[in-house]
């Protein structure tokens, strides 16, 4: 664990990718990332609770900022 947070450490300042698209009003690509880690996990019937509401949670975010309904500071006049 020591090394991981280490690792991070290097890496130094930055920003997400999510949080860059976010920035920018370009849509997220959480289908990837957590939409089919929750799929699976309901074809295997184990339950993710934290993984499902994490995803309803990103993904209402991601709508929010397409549909122009919420402006987040960095993100770019369309």
């Amino acid at each position: 664990m020591e090394k991981r947070i280490a690792g991070a450490e290097a890496v130094g300042s930055h920003k997400t990718s999510m949080l860059q698209d976010i920035e920018q009003g370009k849509p997220l690509e959480i289908e990837g990332m957590l939409g089919v880690v929750v799929e699976l996990a309901a074809l295997t019937e184990v339950e993710v609770p934290t993984l499902k509401a994490l995803y309803a949670c990103v993904g209402l975010l991601d709508q929010t900022v397409q549909t122009g309904r919420l402006k987040i500071k960095g993100i770019q006049d369309r």
